[in-house]
Parts: structure tokens; C-alpha cells; sequence
């Protein structure tokens, strides 16, 4: 049977020939990254253990959320963190005025590679999957405990193939793209799974893309996510990576919990190529090409956008209760006519705003307390427009 790029690293790093999803194993790490919030915990439990750090290149240390020091306290976090540095002699340590977010830093200086497995004591640690490495978040205890052993336990986690396909337009970034997906399987929808990408979408996204699609794995729930080895991967990591590495691919029978596809090409697409940023009273119209260029069968059609609501629902569409606070990708909402506004208004969410024929700061468009709302999202038989 074959494995997953997840499941490769792991038996790669635990020293066997294969790993399945559930399996416990114990692998051996790259390296171990901490903050100044998650270090001094870390540090009590690595004293226990009465041992020396297991290399002094592979500890990563970043104070990040403190610095420069707020107050006492957090002068006090920091200082825990340089005192260690300075008696283990602990080289990739980011001081005040050479250091910055550490999910940007390990990447840029090149101190993750594809291939690796890294363990970090911050839960966006998933960030460098998209160079290809196997990055997770864990707990103060298990960071402390890999400084001594340079070694983690873990479950294999079940991998979700997320397929994107098409070419995102210009303003569609990752940040797009990972909304969407969280918006397909919930929050909680990639608990404990990999999330591996994959598709034609793929060799048209930056690494800024990639890092922010990999930083939001979490936000599903998600163990790690992870992108192939490929020409962008190759000319990011040249002359960052200073040392050897070996790329990981998936095997073509490896088994998936589930897959995932996105067109980032098409609703989305057309919605935010089409519209400006001011109104040209032609709403309807335009969220009517977007549904028919996501494959909505629409013959017939009001010309009124408030009488859009019985056509939705013949496309695939339910009425639910308005979720303004929390919109999905797909999500269409309609105003109602007034006397001021005979015609109403439709727009749809593409993941990151409401767009109609203009896009929208918010869905208030006409910012009058009286207007009435109607709320369509694709019924869960029907695809993702």
C-alpha cells in the first residue's frame, strides 16, 4: 500500500519501511522551535530530564510575542530564554532587532528544508509544509522533553487530499483559497489530518501563498498541511537551504480519508474579475455570470435581484438564517426592494469579501435598519459554486 507525503515523512524519521494512519511511533526530529511564551515552561521540563541539549544547531529560539518587553514579566519571559542561549551555547537564537515573526524567519533564513520534521511549541509551527516538511504544533512538555532526547512521539494522523484546480485570478491569493476550504469542511473539519495539496492550481501559487494556506492548516484543525516538491519549492529554497535535503512525494496508490476539490478558477473567479469597486446597477447580472460560469444551469431569470430567491433554490440554493457574522464561500444574500431601491440587491461571498458588481466593504450596502434580508447557501447535496 502506498503512503501519503505525511505518512513517507513519518516512517522516514521513525526509522521503518511504512507507517499507517492511527499507528504510534516515535521519530526522531530536525529540529524544535519555541517562543518566548511557550520557552520557560519547556525549560522546567527539560531540566528534569538532567541531560544536555541533543544539538545545539536544531533548536530554534524566536522571542516573538513579547519583544521588545512590554512590561517586567514579559522582560523576565525573554531573559529566561537568553540566559539558556548563552549557557548552551544555542546558535539560531533571534534577538530583539534581528528577528521578527518566527514563522517568517525559519523559511527565509532557510532553517526548515523540504523533507524535514519539525516540531515547534506554537501551534502555526504547521507553517513550513509548504516547503515540504512534515511541521506541527505541540506543548511545552513535549518541546522540552525533544531539547533533551531530540526525539517525539506520535499518532500517524489520516491525510485529506485537497485537489485544487485552475488558475486563481489576480486578486485571489492563499489567503482565498484556505477560507474556502475551511469553509467547505468547518474548523474543526481537518481535526488531527494532514492536509495535503495537490493540482493543476498548484504551479501558479507563490510560496507567500503556500506558507499562508499551510499556516491556516490549524484552523481546520489540521495535524499539518503539506505542499509537493516542485520548480517554486526548488527556487525558494536555493541559497536559503544550506544543507542537504531529500523531497518527498506521495506514491501514486496512497489512500486518503478524503479529497477535497476546489476550482479557484470559477465563482470566485468571475466575481471578483468582473466587479469594480463602484456600482453600476447591474448586480443580478453579475453574480448571475458567476453562477452560470460555476456550472449553474439557469435558464430563465428574474431582471429584480429581490426576486432572485425562487431561482437559487431551483440551482441548488436553501434559505437559512442570515450568517453575516459567519459567511461561506458561495454564500448569497438578497435585499429586498424599498421604495428608494425598486430593483433590491444580490451578492455573493467569494471567500474573503461581498462581491455583487462592485465589491462591497461589508453586506450593508444600503446602510438603512429597515431593509429586509434573505440568506441562500448551496444545499450540502450540491457542489461548491
Amino acid at each position: 500500500m502506498g503512503m501519503t507525503i505525511t505518512e513517507k515523512n513519518m516512517a522516514r524519521h521513525a526509522g521503518v519501511a511504512e507507517v499507517k494512519a492511527g499507528q504510534i511511533i516515535e521519530c526522531k526530529v530536525d529540529a524544535i522551535l519555541m517562543n518566548d511564551i511557550t520557552f520557560p515552561p519547556a525549560l522546567k521540563e527539560f531540566k528534569k530530564i538532567g541531560k544536555p541539549v541533543f544539538d545545539r544547531e536544531r533548536i530554534y529560539l524566536v522571542p516573538d510575542h513579547f519583544t521588545p518587553n512590554k512590561d517586567i514579566k514579559s522582560a523576565e519571559q525573554a531573559k529566561v530564554m537568553r540566559d539558556f542561549v548563552r549557557a548552551e551555547g544555542i546558535t539560531h537564537y533571534f534577538e530583539v532587532g534581528r528577528m521578527g515573526i518566527e514563522h517568517v524567519i525559519l523559511p527565509e533564513k532557510g532553517l526548515v528544508a523540504p523533507g524535514d520534521m519539525i516540531i515547534g511549541a506554537d501551534s502555526h509551527t504547521c507553517t513550513y509544509g509548504a516547503v515540504g516538511a512534515f511541521a506541527t504544533g505541540v506543548g511545552s512538555t513535549d518541546a522540552g522533553v525533544a531539547m533533551a532526547r531530540g526525539k517525539t512521539w506520535f499518532k500517524v494522523p489520516e491525510t485529506i487530499k485537497v485537489v485544487l484546480e485552475g488558475k486563481p485570478a489576480k486578486w485571489i491569493t492563499g489567503k482565498d483559497i484556505v477560507l474556502e476550504l475551511i469553509g467547505r469542511i468547518g474548523v474543526d473539519g481537518a481535526r488531527y489530518k494532514a492536509l495535503e495539496f495537490t493540482g493543476s492550481a498548484i504551479p501558479h501559487m507563490t510560496m507567500a501563498d503556500r506558507l499562508t494556506i499551510c499556516n491556516m492548516a490549524i484552523e481546520a484543525g489540521g495535524k499539518c498541511g503539506v505542499f509537493p516538491y516542485d520548480k517554486v519549492t526548488e527556487e525558494y529554497v536555493t541559497g536559503r537551504v544550506k544543507r542537504e535535503f531529500t523531497p518527498i512525494e506521495a506514491d501514486p496508490d496512497a489512500e486518503y480519508s478524503e479529497t477535497v476539490t476546489i476550482d479557484v478558477s470559477k465563482f470566485s473567479q468571475k466575481l471578483t474579475t468582473r466587479a469594480s469597486y463602484r456600482s453600476s446597477s447591474q448586480c443580478a447580472k453579475f453574480v448571475r455570470i458567476a453562477l452560470q460560469s460555476a456550472g449553474a444551469n439557469i435558464v430563465q431569470h428574474p431582471i429584480a435581484a429581490s426576486d432572485w430567491g425562487r431561482t437559487l433554490q431551483q440551482i441548488g440554493y436553501q434559505k437559512i438564517t442570515p450568517e453575516f457574522n459567519n459567511p461561506q464561500p458561495g454564500d448569497i444574500y438578497i435585499i429586498h426592494r424599498t421604495k428608494k431601491h425598486r430593483y433590491g440587491h444580490i451578492a455573493g461571498f467569494t471567500g474573503s469579501q461581498w462581491v455583487s458588481d462592485f465589491k462591497q466593504t461589508s453586506y450593508d450596502v444600503y446602510k438603512d435598519p429597515n431593509v429586509t434580508y434573505s440568506y441562500y447557501r448551496l444545499a450540502p447535496q450540491y457542489p461548491q459554486a
